[in-house]
């Protein structure tokens, strides 16, 4: 009888101690699956992010001055009054070093 027990405890403990090892590199892949996983989370963010980035400027980028004052949340009678005159005056931005003697 104390045989067959021994011969259990020695089967259990075999289990236990193939588990164990199993279980280092398993953990290992998972932390790694994990890590990858992550990373191409980051990276679809990031992608979606500046996209969304592009989108905004390209909208402003075609406002003028006027109506950038209204979608930032200025008053109307406000913004035309801040603003007046600065739609006329566009100047053409030239070179703006030392002109050349002629």
């Amino acid at each position: 009888m104390l045989a067959l027990l021994w011969t259990y405890r020695q089967v259990v403990a075999g289990v236990a101690a193939g588990a164990f090892l199993a279980a280092g590199p398993v953990y290992l892949y998972g932390t790694y699956q994990g890590r990858q996983q992550a990373a191409v989370a980051v990276a679809v963010e990031t992608a979606k992010s500046y996209k969304e980035r592009a989108e905004i400027d390209d909208k402003v980028q075609t406002l003028d001055a006027i109506a950038l004052c209204l979608q930032l949340g200025g008053m109307p009678n406000e913004c035309v009054i801040q603003l007046r005159g600065v739609e006329k005056d566009k100047r053409p931005v030239g070179d703006s070093r030392v002109p050349r003697r002629k």
